[in-house]
C-alpha cells in the first residue's frame, strides 16, 4: 500500500524487509566492492535500530557533506570544522500542514545557498516531526554566517507557520516567544524546589516569562 501511494511520486523509492536483506547478504562482496556497507546498514535497520537506542557512527559522515575531501575513517566533526544545525518543528499529520512546513524550510534553505535536507518521523497518527538540517563548511566564513542566518530564518519562519519545535538546540533555546500561560509558573515553582541556587543547566529550557531565572543568593 505504502509503495502503491509513494511510486508516483518519488524518483526513488526503497523500502528494505527481511527477505530483501537477506537477499542482499548473499551478494555482499559485489556490494562492498561497489562501497556500498551492507552489514553495518542491516545492522542499523534490524538487528540494532537507532529507535530502539542502539547507538551508531554512520550518520555522522553525513556531517561531512560540504567538505571537499571524503569523510576519514576516525570521524571527527568538531576536529575537521563540520557544521551542523537542524531544527524540530512539529506539524500536523495533514498533507496541506505538511507541505507547507518543507516549502518553508526548502524556500529557506535554498535562498541561502543550502541544499534542503529534510527527514519526516512519525511519532503518531496526529503528527509528524519535520527535521530539516543545514549542512555546511566552518572553513568558510560565508558558510558559518550564511547558515547562522539560515537557522534563525527557518525558525521563524515555522513558528509564523504556527509549527512550534518539539526540541530545542542550543542555538534556538532564546529564540521562542515567552509563554503566556500558567506553564511558565508550574515550571518556575518546581525550580525554585529542586534548584534554588540555579545551578543546574542554567539559561537551558528556561519557561520565565521574564526571560531569565530569578536565582536565591
Amino acid at each position: 500500500m505504502v509503495t502503491k501511494l509513494l511510486k508516483p511520486h518519488a524518483k526513488r523509492l526503497l523500502l528494505v524487509d527481511r527477505r530483501k536483506a537477506k537477499l542482499a547478504t548473499m551478494f555482499r562482496k559485489p556490494l562492498k566492492m561497489l562501497g556500498i556497507d551492507i552489514d553495518t546498514t542491516l545492522k542499523v535497520l534490524f538487528s540494532e535500530p537507532i529507535f530502539l537506542g542502539y547507538p551508531t557512527t554512520k550518520s555522522i559522515e553525513g556531517c561531512y557533506w560540504r567538505k571537499r575531501q571524503p569523510p576519514p575513517g576516525d570521524l571527527n566533526p568538531d576536529r575537521d570544522r563540520c557544521g551542523v544545525l537542524w531544527l524540530c518543528p512539529a506539524v500536523p499529520f495533514t498533507p496541506a500542514d505538511i507541505k507547507k512546513a518543507v516549502g518553508l524550510c526548502k524556500e529557506t534553505s535554498l535562498r541561502h545557498g543550502f541544499e534542503p535536507q529534510i527527514a519526516i518521523t512519525f511519532p503518531s497518527e496526529r503528527c509528524v516531526y519535520l527535521l530539516p538540517s543545514l549542512i555546511y563548511d566552518r572553513e568558510d566564513a560565508e558558510d558559518d554566517s550564511a547558515a547562522l542566518r539560515c537557522h534563525d530564518e527557518m525558525f521563524q519562519a515555522l513558528l509564523e507557520a504556527g509549527y512550534y519545535p518539539h526540541r530545542l538546540g542550543i542555538r534556538s533555546m532564546g529564540l521562542l516567544p515567552p509563554a503566556d500561560d500558567d506553564y511558565a509558573a508550574v515550571w518556575d515553582r518546581l525550580k525554585e524546589a529542586f534548584d534554588p541556587n540555579g545551578i543546574l543547566s542554567p539559561g537551558r529550557y528556561e519557561f520565565s516569562k521574564a526571560g531569565q531565572r530569578r536565582t536565591k543568593r
